[in-house]
C-alpha cells in the first residue's frame, strides 16, 4: 500500500507541475493555484530533495525535470522555506547530478533542452560552493574529463557550469565554501 502512495503522489506530483507550467491557456486559474499550493508543500518536506532525484530520471517532461532542478537549487542554496540535504546524503546527491550532468553532455536525440542545462549548471555550482575541496575534492578534474565526453554537447555543458560557479560562488564573494 506504501508503494502505491508513492506512486500515486508521484503521479500527483507531475500533474500539478504540468498544471504550474502551463501556458496554453487550458488550465483553470484555480487549478493552477491548488497546483501551486500542492507543490510548496511538497517542497517543505525534509524529503523534497529525494523524491525530486527520483523524479528527474524518471520523467520525460522537461517542465518536470527543471521544477525538481529548481527544487534541488532552493534546497542546496539552504533557501529559508525549504529543507536541506543533511551531510549523509550529499554523496547521492553529488552522484545523481554528475551522472545528470554526462547525460547533457552526450544526448543528442533529444537534446537536453537549454534551459535544463542552466538550472543544472546552477544547481552543480551551488554543490561546487558546499564541497569543494573538502567533499568534492576532484570536481574540476571530473569537469575537465567532461570535455572528453564528446564533442559540442560537452563544451556547452562545461561552460554552462564554469559560469554558474562563476556567477554563484567567485561573483558572490562565497569563495569561503569554494
Amino acid at each position: 500500500a506504501a508503494q502505491h502512495r508513492c506512486t500515486k503522489m508521484a503521479d500527483d506530483t507531475e500533474k500539478a507541475i504540468l498544471y504550474a507550467f502551463d501556458q496554453s491557456g487550458a488550465v483553470a486559474p484555480e487549478l493552477r493555484q491548488r497546483a501551486l499550493a500542492f507543490l510548496q508543500d511538497v517542497q517543505a518536506s525534509p524529503e523534497a530533495w529525494k523524491a525530486c532525484v527520483g523524479r528527474y530520471q524518471s520523467t520525460g517532461y522537461p517542465e518536470v525535470r527543471f521544477w525538481c532542478l529548481q527544487t534541488l537549487a532552493d534546497a542546496v542554496a539552504r533557501r529559508p522555506h525549504l529543507p536541506a540535504p543533511d551531510a549523509a546524503d550529499a554523496p547521492a546527491l553529488r552522484a545523481a547530478v554528475a551522472s545528470w550532468v554526462h547525460e547533457a553532455c552526450v544526448r543528442c536525440d533529444p537534446p537536453v533542452p537549454p534551459f535544463i542545462k542552466n538550472k543544472l549548471a546552477q544547481v552543480t555550482a551551488f554543490l561546487v560552493r558546499d564541497e569543494y575541496p573538502s567533499q568534492w575534492p576532484r570536481f574540476f578534474h571530473e569537469l575537465i574529463g567532461l570535455l572528453s565526453a564528446g564533442g559540442e554537447g560537452a563544451a556547452d555543458v562545461f561552460c554552462r557550469i564554469l559560469d554558474a560557479v562563476d556567477e554563484e560562488v567567485i561573483s558572490t564573494g562565497d569563495t569561503l565554501h569554494a
